[in-house]
């Protein structure tokens, strides 16, 4: 789990830790609301970016829905904007692959600080 916090919002991470082609899914968001700590989910995502603006997150669209299985699948990534409140604001108007999403995002894919329940 990570953990991002902007203004009054903190922002929950959850890791699936997936196999295969669970990448495509792997981060759950969750904000929380720091006074009436009221939750919303905002999405799944391969990866998120957060800033002082709010952030940007990375979906996937599979590309050849008839590959035969998991290791043949294709898929195309879209980064979609989101403000401090976790709103989407606009979608990115063109699609990128892998590679691409690990230069963009970096190796970590999310850039949120670890949670540490005993620190």
């Amino acid at each position: 789990m990570r953990l991002y916090q902007n203004g009054k919002y903190a922002y929950v991470v959850g890791d699936l830790l997936p196999n295969s082609d669970g990448w495509t899914v792997r981060y759950h968001l969750y904000r929380v609301d720091t006074q009436s700590l009221e939750i919303k989910y905002i999405g799944i995502f391969a990866a998120i970016h957060f800033d002082e603006n709010g952030f940007k997150a990375a979906t996937t669209r599979l590309t050849n829905p008839d590959a035969n299985t998991s290791a043949d699948r294709l898929y195309a990534i879209r980064n979609n904007f989101y403000d401090n409140e976790g709103v989407l604001i606009r979608r990115g108007e063109s699609e990128y692959y892998y590679d691409d999403m690990i230069i963009e995002y970096s190796d970590s894919l999310v850039n949120a600080d670890g949670y540490r329940p005993n620190s």
